[in-house]
C-alpha cells in the first residue's frame, strides 16, 4: 500500500511538472529602457510579448462560438486557446481551453499564423490563419478549408472593429 501511496504521488509530481504552463518560457526580449528617466519608472527590461485575438465563429450545434486566442512571442512561440460554446439560455456554456506551438509564416501572397495543439511533432490539431491588418481569419483546421472564411474572423483585441456603414 505504501508503495502505491510513493507511485501516486510521484506520478502526478511528473504529470503536472510536464504541462506545457510549467515548462520554461522561451522569452522575447525587447528594450523597454529608452531614456534615464524610463529607467527609473521600469524596472524590469525585458517582457514576453503576447498578442490576444478574439471573436464568435458560427457552430452548427450552439448559438455560436466564443474564441480566445493567446499568441506567446514575436515570430514564433506557444498559445493558449479558448473555446465557449454558447448554449440556449436554460443551458450551461462548455469550455474547452488547449495550449500547444505557433509560428508565423510569410508566403508571396500572405502572411499566415500555424497552430498546433501540442507541438508540431505530434500535432492533434492544426489550424492556419491568414492574418490581414489586425484581423486573422480561419482558413483550414486539420488541411480542411474553412466554407467561409469570413465568418471564421478573430480580431485583435485593444484594436476597434470597423462598423459597417
Amino acid at each position: 500500500m505504501k508503495i502505491r501511496s510513493v507511485s501516486l504521488v510521484f506520478l502526478c509530481v511528473y504529470f503536472f511538472s510536464s504541462c506545457i504552463e510549467h515548462r520554461p518560457k522561451e522569452l522575447v526580449r525587447e528594450k523597454i529602457n529608452n531614456t534615464p528617466e524610463d529607467s527609473a519608472k521600469n524596472n524590469a527590461d525585458t517582457y514576453i510579448k503576447a498578442t490576444v485575438y478574439e471573436g464568435k465563429i458560427p457552430c452548427e450545434d450552439c448559438n455560436g462560438i466564443n474564441i480566445r486566442l493567446i499568441l506567446k512571442g514575436e515570430d514564433s512561440g506557444i498559445f493558449r486557446m479558448t473555446e465557449t460554446y454558447k448554449k440556449p439560455e436554460n443551458e450551461t456554456e462548455s469550455y474547452l481551453v488547449f495550449n500547444g506551438q505557433w509560428e508565423k509564416k510569410n508566403t508571396q501572397t500572405n502572411s499566415l499564423y500555424i497552430l498546433s495543439q501540442g507541438t508540431f511533432k505530434d500535432s492533434i490539431r492544426r489550424m492556419t490563419f491568414e492574418i490581414k491588418d489586425n484581423q486573422i481569419f480561419l482558413i483550414s483546421e486539420n488541411n480542411i478549408p474553412t466554407k467561409d472564411k469570413a465568418s471564421y474572423r478573430l480580431y485583435k483585441k485593444g484594436v476597434k472593429k470597423k462598423l459597417k456603414s
